[in-house]
């Protein structure tokens, strides 16, 4: 090899080095959307016609923006959660989220929000489970245009995490609410925790076919042990009421079992379950391990256990919030949110999350792509090298090639016009593609000008480049065929965003005569 041509190449080998090199961990998903209720909220309820609202002091009274619209007097679970992923500021609430704001993940949450529509009705306006997938498909289509393009945003929104945490008002504010809902005498326990996995599962496959591939699903904690019920239902406003907890339980079993049905029903996804019910458990059980004094009634509320009427606006809460469970009748206090939150990112039980944390399943995804990259920078780094050789041992001009056919497969790096005439996004057939080409003309190639197989053409001695698959005709058949489609991969569905079906690609050569060819080919070679 020359001189020059092997510096050529390894200057190569150290660009491909170097962009493979250069890994930024901080934050670790790329965004972080949220879906649910008023446990994660963060102001999309503020200005709509709802009593279900915080958006007002004490509420936010340790947040360091004060009355945000988060249902405590601090940070959320997905606020801890996001700051272990690794953000430098909180996922902003949909209802703000604009530009490239959204990039970073988006706050669909809303108070009083349930699985069912009806769900939360009696508190006025919310957004129920489906309608924050709606919003989150309006978010996709600004993420498609500031990507530039399907391909783009499903690639990228296949790294980030997605939670959703449901049910909690399907409960409080629906079945065990038999004067506003008929759903209790409609259905059993068992029966209604059937319907709402349902209608669950189906929102569930709705993200799934807008991207999300890894999906955090959260379990109902502990209704039944809220100051609210507590005062309603508890004789000594201590024993926390067992038939909703059992509602309860019965829900999260078949939340769990719908993460096992969910990993096994798609492979390029990733589900996990968290066990906010059993989290709560140790709180009520051992308070003191966890700093709490009281588990049983709100910081900040009105009546019995301060949990008859919620926070009241500018109501003097407790001074010494870190000490109590709850903040007010239904939620619980930022201390407690950071328990949560910091188990549901790294477990501390082997119960905490199902089959594995947050942190484990961005790990694992991280594993693949770092896979992928390596794989990827050695294919180019060994296309490079043959390039190089082919390079240093084809000085000279030969009147004839050096073989008689060259048959090139591969994607947009090779593609020569393949994709021109298909129903596809995936073209280069016009200026200023093609710009520096034989005489400037645009013919599907994805560059200025030639591609590297096209130089491999030239130096193996051919006297026209290889023509592509969809005009290749005749005698020319007999030098090669290029057969490369841009947008083209090794998986069928690779290439398309929303549905699995392929997108235009170029055809494919098959059928009994090319294998007859084949099978020919093979025995002489064994000869």
């Amino acid at each position: 090899m020359e001189a020059g041509t092997w510096w050529a190449f390894c200057v190569a080998i150290l660009v491909v080095v170097n962009l493979w090199g250069d890994v930024n961990g901080d934050p670790q998903v790329p965004c972080y959307f949220i879906f649910g209720d008023s446990l994660v909220d963060n102001g999309n309820n503020n200005n709509i016609a709802s009593l279900a609202k915080a958006n007002y002091l004490p509420y936010g009274i340790d947040f360091p923006q004060g009355p945000t619209g988060r249902f405590s007097n601090g940070k959320t679970t997905v606020d801890v959660i996001a700051e272990l992923l690794g953000f430098e500021n909180y996922i902003p609430p949909f209802v703000q989220a604009r530009g490239q704001d959204i990039l970073s993940g988006v706050n669909y949450a809303s108070a009083a929000a349930g699985i069912r529509e009806e769900t939360g009705q009696q508190l006025g306006g919310r957004t129920s489970f489906s309608g924050q997938v709606k919003n989150y498909q309006t978010t996709v289509s600004q993420v498609v245009q500031l990507l530039g393009d399907e391909n783009q945003a499903a690639n990228y929104l296949s790294k980030c995490i997605y939670s959703v945490g449901f049910g909690s008002n399907d409960y409080l504010n629906n079945y065990f609410m038999p004067l506003y809902y008929s759903s209790s005498r409609q259905y059993t326990p068992e029966q209604f925790a059937d319907v709402l996995i349902q209608q669950y599962s189906q929102n569930i496959r709705s993200l799934y076919n807008y991207g999300a591939r890894k999906l955090v699903l959260i379990g109902v904690g502990q209704i039944g042990c809220s100051p609210n019920e507590l005062a309603q239902r508890s004789p000594d406003g201590k024993t926390c009421d067992d038939r909703i907890n059992s509602a309860n339980r019965i829900f999260n079993a078949r939340l769990k079992s719908l993460v096992d049905q969910l990993n096994n029903e798609f492979s390029d996804a990733r589900f996990i379950y968290i066990n906010a019910y059993d989290m709560f458990q140790d709180l009520i059980s051992s308070p003191s391990s966890f700093g709490f004094r009281v588990v049983n009634a709100g910081c900040c509320g009105v009546g019995r256990n301060n949990g008859q009427i919620t926070c009241l606006p500018l109501q003097t809460p407790c001074p010494n919030r870190k000490e109590y469970l709850f903040w007010d009748a239904f939620h619980p206090t930022e201390a407690a949110n950071v328990i949560i939150g910091s188990r549901s990112y790294q477990a501390q039980s082997s119960s905490d999350a199902y089959p594995f944390d947050i942190q484990r399943i961005h790990q694992i995804q991280q594993q693949i792509e770092d896979s992928d990259a390596n794989l990827e920078m050695w294919r180019i780094t060994g296309f490079l090298f043959l390039v190089a050789i082919w390079v240093a041992r084809l000085e000279d001009v030969h009147a004839d090639p050096l073989v008689p056919c060259f048959f090139i497969f591969g994607d947009s790096l090779s593609d020569a016009g393949n994709n021109n005439d298909l129903n596809t996004k995936a073209k280069a057939n016009y200026p200023p593609y093609g710009v520096d080409y034989l005489g400037q003309v645009p013919t599907g190639r994805f560059t200025n000008g030639r591609t590297a197989v096209d130089i491999l053409a030239e130096r193996l001695g051919f006297h026209g480049y290889i023509p592509p698959f969809s005009t290749a005709k005749g005698s020319e058949l007999l030098n090669g065929v290029n057969y490369a489609s841009g947008a083209a991969g090794i998986r069928p569905e690779t290439g398309c965003l929303h549905k699995p079906i392929e997108a235009g690609r170029a055809p494919q050569v098959g059928g009994a005569k090319a294998g007859r060819v084949g099978q020919r080919v093979r025995r002489r070679a064994l000869k």
